[in-house]
């Protein structure tokens, strides 16, 4: 049942994610009090480049930039969002932000589900922000969201020279304030519908709280400036501790320490979701029929790349190849390749019809006549076996057509994955390794999820991942603990199938569960050793705190006999300073069984 609840959840999020979204980002010039900050560098890019960026990440339909001026024109080009000049009417100190998105959406072309408002002045925005924002709207089935954040401060007003407290008593707590929350302008998600008619909030929309760093980020000074470029540098500096969740997503493209390569729009990487590659191959056994039922389980399961194996036989190998036998099979490679390959015109068919589910086509080619057939069928990257890793020639003619390429490593050495890398970087071309073991199925013991370790380790500024054999999910659920950003299994639609990977295929039920459990892992990988504010509430029971366990007189020095350390953790003297107040003098009468504050403690 618990598994029902998560799939449910899941394909929820990705129905609402598949709407039409357009990011509207409202960027006037002619700021007075911080000149020209949109476009300012910030973190290396201009201020702006961080909500498109942001935008991008989250894979929204249109970015469309509306201004004035410009100087905020060309840079919101240059990082690729759309732009709307806005009149200059809608562009005073005093114009309303809702005539300017209104404005928007009655110029740009195409009909869009729901409006994600970005303020430019608000550039930094937690790492999953987006997901988890669309995720409890849906649940919800609110029509607006809007993030707010848990006010901390202790706020009054002066009435005839004397302060009157707003929403405390003087001396109470701050943990024990109200609880109030302030708009804190990081992300607005608005029906269409309501913004045509003026809404930016709906009757029933959601107030999404945001209790992050982050969230005190509003650029309109030098120092508020200044203050988000410092929080910005602690979450790139290399080895520093920080408070708050990294943003990786949200620095220059080029860095090297969140490397990501992209496939017809499917951004792959440690910042984005595993991918989860079905391996049809030639499980089909030459079948175009059974490779369309494998196809549509795949589809059921919710695999979002399936690859193939594009095999032209006298092209791949010579009359030697029909003495060789594998070590899973009674008859020569050749025969195998022979009986169970596809031709151009089925291949195309295929191809054609995992695209029409909305699933992406990829296919290893193990000739160059293979190579370009796939290229003449203009597949969007390349899969390359790791038989073919050494293959320097074909790798050459593979990378000059200046697509992605997945490249996994079995069987060869650090030294001749160099070889090859130093092909794909001299043309240019994005490419991600994959560690495998050439065994079918992979003994456990085999794996060697070290092996994939180092070779990340040795090639750091890459993409990487697993291509597993072994009979079951677990090692593609250790290789994303250790980081790994995709997952390759073959894949059938019923195990009992004949065919030359049937033994380490994964079926529909099998992948449906590794895309779930491999993205929850993901989700798992990152943080601190520190408490996460989250903790509060157990905090708050758990930890525990100095108090009087006898009564105690003004004058009287603090022993074991008269205090101790007790739950709740809500007093202000935590256990740690027990020792501290040792022999220090009472300043006041303590009752029995009270939680002691450093005002009563001499210094």
């Amino acid at each position: 049942m618990e598994y029902l609840k998560k799939l449910i959840k899941t394909i929820f999020l990705h129905k609402l994610i598949t709407m039409k979204t357009i990011a509207i980002i409202p960027a006037r010039g002619g700021s007075k009090r911080l000149p020209h900050k949109n476009t300012l560098l910030l973190g290396g890019i201009p201020m702006i480049a961080h909500s498109i960026h942001f935008a991008k990440d989250n894979h929204i339909n249109k970015i469309v930039v509306s201004t004035d001026d410009a100087s905020i024109k060309e840079t919101a080009l240059q990082y690729g969002a759309e732009v709307i000049v806005r009149p200059i009417a809608l562009a005073t100190d005093i114009s309303p932000t809702m005539d300017t998105l209104k404005h928007v959406m009655k110029n740009v072309e195409g009909h869009y589900d729901y409006v994600v408002v970005l303020q430019p002045t608000n550039p930094l925005r937690p790492k999953n922000l987006m997901q988890e924002a669309l995720k409890r709207m849906k649940e919800g089935n609110f029509d607006s969201l809007m993030t707010v954040s848990r006010n901390e401060q202790k706020f009054g007003k002066i009435t005839n020279n004397i302060f009157v407290p707003f929403n405390y008593s003087i001396g109470q707590r701050s943990q024990d304030l109200e609880p109030l929350y302030y708009e804190n302008g990081l992300l607005y998600i608005v029906k269409t519908a309501l913004i045509l008619e003026g809404k930016l909030l709906g009757e029933h929309h959601l107030p999404f709280i945001v209790n992050h760093l982050y969230a005190k980020v509003d650029i309109d000074t030098q120092e508020d400036f200044d203050y988000a470029e410092y929080l910005l540098q602690k979450s790139t500096d290399n080895g520093q501790r920080t408070t708050y969740n990294q943003l990786p997503s949200l620095r220059a493209p080029s860095r090297s320490e969140s490397p990501f390569i992209e496939i017809a729009g499917r951004k792959i990487g440690p910042n984005h979701p595993p991918l989860v590659i079905a391996e049809l191959g030639i499980n089909h056994e030459g079948s175009l029929q059974v490779a369309k039922e494998m196809v549509d389980a795949a589809h059921r399961a919710g695999v979002e790349v399936i690859k193939h194996q594009t095999h032209i036989v006298e092209d791949e190998m010579s009359a030697a190849a029909k003495k060789v036998i594998p070590g899973n099979a009674t008859v020569s490679i050749y025969e195998i390749m022979k009986r169970c390959a596809l031709n151009e015109t089925d291949e195309l068919a295929l191809k054609n019809y995992v695209e029409s589910k909305g699933m992406i086509f990829i296919s290893t080619p193990f000739s160059r006549a293979a190579a370009n057939r796939l290229e003449k069928m203009n597949v969007p990257a390349y899969k390359i076996g790791s038989g073919e890793c050494n293959n320097y020639p074909l790798l050459e003619h593979i990378a000059a057509f200046g697509k992605p390429v997945i490249l996994s490593t079995g069987m060869n050495t650090i030294e001749s994955i160099q070889k090859a890398v130093a092909i794909f970087d001299k043309h240019q071309v994005p490419v991600a390794l994959l560690h495998t073991t050439n065994l079918y199925p992979t003994p456990t013991h085999l794996v060697r999820l070290g092996a994939m370790t180092a070779m990340h380790q040795a090639f750091s500024d890459k993409v990487f991942g697993l291509s597993d054999h072994t009979l079951n999910n677990n090692a593609c659920l250790g290789a994303v603990a250790l980081g790994a950003s995709i997952l390759e299994r073959h894949f059938t639609d019923r195990m009992h199938r004949t065919g030359p990977d049937i033994v380490c295929s994964m079926d529909e039920r099998a992948a449906k569960e590794l895309i779930i459990a491999s993205n929850e892992i993901w989700q798992m990988r990152d943080g601190t050793k520190e408490p996460a504010k989250e903790e509060q509430v157990t905090i708050d029971f758990a930890f525990a705190t100095v108090c009087a366990i006898a009564p105690i007189k003004k004058g009287d020095l603090f022993t074991k006999e008269n205090i101790w350390v007790k739950r709740p953790g809500t007093g202000e003297i935590l256990a740690e300073h027990f020792n501290e107040l040792l022999g220090k003098v009472a300043l006041k009468d303590i009752e029995n069984d009270v939680q002691l504050t450093w005002e009563c403690v001499s210094t």
